[in-house]
């Protein structure tokens, strides 16, 4: 889930393009920290700055916290199953249909990715 309208720009139709993809890309719609999180199987958690990129691990300071614990992962799950209910799904349909000038901030942010 993203706290962007359109996550990741250039991102976002490489995962919609995939045929094989699976998961759910929301837009969250209220105020939040921007972070980078995730849970596996309710018991392996991240919460931090890192972006999952070679950039975020070679070049910039980042914090990220790892926990491996079931009660503090099952409350993350918690917290990221209530945040869907209130996040808006973006589909492989709907992204589709965006305008055309999110497709040019697309082919911009792709072209210069490398250098942010």
């Amino acid at each position: 889930m993203s706290d962007c309208c359109w996550p990741d720009l250039g991102r976002t139709s490489d995962s919609l393009g995939t045929p094989r993809a699976r998961g759910t890309i929301g837009c969250w719609q209220l105020t939040s920290l921007h972070a980078k999180t995730f849970v596996v199987d309710e018991r392996w958690s991240s919460v931090g700055t890192m972006n999952f990129d070679n950039r975020s691990l070679v070049l910039n300071d980042e914090v990220t916290l790892m926990v491996l614990d079931d009660g503090f992962g099952q409350r993350m799950a918690t917290m990221f199953r209530n945040d869907l209910e209130r996040a808006v799904e973006i589909t492989p349909d709907a992204f589709a249909r965006r305008p055309w000038t999110e497709r040019v901030l697309e082919e911009g942010a792709n072209l210069i990715a490398r250098v942010l």
